[in-house]
């Protein structure tokens, strides 16, 4: 891995899962060594960038999802489902594209905890709540507040709240979910793909979370904390797959009690996204990337 040391950087968790890590000082790889292939997945780095780097690496992968600039890569990975055609004029000719949630970069562990949960009914027994690593605008803090507000009859008899090691409210949630009966609280899991399998339901943000939960098909009412995440939101609702309530910051206690209480009384709408999830993601997209880097 080669990063940049800034604020929020996950280089400790990269060595700590066994990874070689450089951190770079300067635009270009360090000089002295041919890599087989770079992988590129940087907002603002694109074809200027990655031409650069030809000398240091024989092929390239560069990961989007904003199809705004253009690229100079061997390969194209978008797992998103948005229109093939907005890469019309951003690629070489010769750079093949990968798109679409069939190429959805997930772990093993997703295809096995696919493999091993049963058909869901739509009755929600488990929820899952998690924005994933950051969480600034609190949107766990909110959920659990719009938890305490439905009926006890409609709440679910267990919630998993999922933090990164990194989300600042992370205290305060630790002790709001001791008071929710049935509540518990999870920090930096390994296992989210186990949390999800166990699950009937969702709340979180659209990003790759997106695929994760549709390999097991795992319905979900969903934000999107990202200016980005807006048309890949837009697109999985419109495909069945979600339930999006919109840009996070529009969206409050009320609105998160109303469309859990609306979620809970319709299992059968649940049903049918749990249906497109698993009809989307098989959860080996990151075995037909690797075949085509092989190829």
């Amino acid at each position: 891995f080669f990063c940049r040391p800034l604020p929020g950087h996950l280089g400790d968790l990269i060595q700590a899962r066994g990874h070689g890590l450089a951190w770079l000082t300067a635009d270009d790889l360090p000089a002295g060594r041919v890599w087989d292939w770079l992988v590129v997945d940087h907002y603002d780095l694109a074809a200027e960038w990655e031409r650069g780097q030809r000398s240091a690496a024989r092929r390239i992968l560069a990961i989007d999802d904003l199809a705004d600039r253009r690229h100079d890569c061997d390969l194209l990975l978008d797992q998103n489902l948005l229109p093939a055609g907005r890469y019309d004029g951003l690629l070489p000719a010769v750079c093949e594209a990968l798109l679409g949630p069939g190429y959805a970069l997930l772990r093993p562990g997703f295809a096995a905890a696919r493999d091993r949960r049963e058909a869901d009914g739509g009755a929600v027994q488990r929820l899952l709540v998690g924005f994933g690593g950051g969480d600034a605008g609190n949107e766990t803090g909110k959920v659990l507040e719009a938890l305490v507000g439905l009926p006890a009859a409609r709440c679910p008899a267990g919630v998993d709240v999922v933090v990164g090691a990194g989300n600042p409210h992370r205290q305060a949630l630790e002790s709001r979910c001791r008071e929710l009966p049935g509540c518990r609280f999870h920090c930096q899991v390994s296992d989210m793909a186990g949390l999800m399998a166990a699950a009937d339901l969702a709340i979180g943000a659209t990003g790759v979370s997106t695929w994760e939960r549709a390999c097991l098909g795992l319905p979900c009412l969903a934000v999107s904390i990202a200016a980005n995440q807006q048309p890949i939101a837009r697109a999985a609702a419109e495909a069945g797959l979600l339930t999006w309530l919109g840009p996070a910051q529009r969206v409050g206690v009320a609105d998160w009690r109303a469309a859990l209480a609306a979620a809970l009384a319709d299992p059968e709408r649940l049903r049918r996204q749990g249906q497109v999830g698993r009809a989307l993601v098989d959860g080996l997209g990151a075995s037909r990337v690797a075949a085509r880097m092989g190829a």
